[in-house]
């Protein structure tokens, strides 16, 4: 499963945002956190260095994670706006608008 996420290709947001919606493909997102738009689910902005946002719905502290393991990791981080993050999760979307789906965190920067 691991090496499902690390050969992943690292892409920018608009590179990620003009993929086709797939559960089986992932990407790996690098930027800076925008907006924590819901904190105990991971729910945020993710902007990269060209400007561009994608937004994360639900980020998971690992691959597999259920119930109650799949909440909590921006407090357990410490994650805030403007800290640099690498996810990685496949392109999906909901009511016709992007979003990152079954995002992986990888690591963060405090900035």
């Amino acid at each position: 499963v691991l090496e499902k996420y690390t050969h992943t290709p690292e892409v920018s947001v608009a590179e990620f945002l003009a993929k086709e919606n797939s559960k089986d493909v992932y990407y790996k997102l690098t930027g800076t956190i925008d907006e924590i738009k819901n904190a105990q689910y991971g729910n945020i902005n993710l902007k990269d260095a060209n400007g561009d946002i994608v937004y994360v719905y639900g980020l998971l502290p690992g691959y597999g994670a259920t119930g109650a393991a799949k909440q909590g990791l921006v407090e357990a981080k410490g994650l805030k706006v403007g800290d640099t993050i690498t996810i990685v999760g496949n392109k999906a979307s909901y009511k016709g608008d992007p979003q990152v789906g079954n995002a992986v965190y990888m690591s963060h920067t405090s900035n």
